[in-house]
């Protein structure tokens, strides 16, 4: 294996995002949802159902919550790849397949869309892109349809995705290989965080992460204001950072 196609495979393998539209082993899915049938209530019903029963949870709201959490993991290696490879990967919900393996284990596989470096000139406009196609056509989507289907509080699943957003960055300023890597890395978080407006992220009338603290502190991650559910599965202890062991 070549390095380029080393790297492929370590990107694939850390964020459970399938580049292209192979499907070698399509007979190891259980159950494969195009991106648009999420947006429906049979589509998604039948996706949590299955999900749901692999986390051995009952409970609706706990089952969507944590859903949102698995996704929104995913989902950074969209955000690792403009930041830390400097290169686009335009993934819009429409062109996104899910694929269910043993539940809770799913990967999205990316369609037609491909790794591509950032161009040579011109990169606001291009990371505009990749963040409007990220969030505005993709998470901001899903996660109106969840809310809307299973009547889970969306504040719940956004700061169910920041969680996972604010971590990256931390580790990827930390691990940066030079000053003009950290340097992209940190202006690419901004971005994010303070210059981009829901016309981009998807946001109803302000920023989805608003009123959270979204400060890089590495190794002291703040108190949630909502709680993920998860302490209501089986023998689940409270996380860290969850407001009902933190009150």
């Amino acid at each position: 294996m070549n390095m380029r196609n080393a790297s492929l495979r370590t990107f694939e393998e850390d964020f459970g995002l399938l580049l292209g539209k192979t499907d070698d082993d399509a007979g190891l899915s259980s159950l494969r949802c195009p991106g648009e049938e999420l947006l429906t209530r049979e589509g998604l019903e039948s996706l949590l159902r299955r999900f749901g029963q692999g986390l051995g949870s009952t409970a609706w709201k706990t089952t969507a919550s944590l859903f949102t959490k698995y996704y929104a993991k995913k989902l950074c290696g969209v955000l690792y790849a403009m930041s830390v490879m400097d290169k686009g990967l335009l993934l819009p919900l429409r062109c996104a397949v899910l694929e269910l393996r043993e539940a809770p284990d799913f990967r999205i596989r990316t369609g037609n869309a491909e790794l591509v470096p950032a161009p040579a000139s011109g990169r606001a406009a291009w990371r505009r892109e990749t963040v409007r196609q990220l969030f505005a056509e993709h998470l901001a989507q899903l996660l109106d349809a969840i809310a809307r289907h299973t009547c889970v509080n969306k504040d719940i699943l956004w700061e169910n995705a920041l969680v996972y957003i604010r971590h990256g960055y931390g580790e990827w300023v930390q691990e940066a290989a030079s000053e003009a890597d950290r340097q992209r890395i940190e202006g690419d978080y901004r971005f994010l965080m303070e210059e981009a407006g829901p016309d981009l992220l998807g946001g109803e009338d302000a920023h989805p992460f608003a009123g959270y603290s979204t400060a890089l502190v590495p190794g002291k991650p703040p108190v949630r204001k909502t709680c993920c559910m998860r302490c209501l599965l089986p023998e689940a202890a409270y996380c860290k950072t969850c407001p009902r062991a933190n009150g």
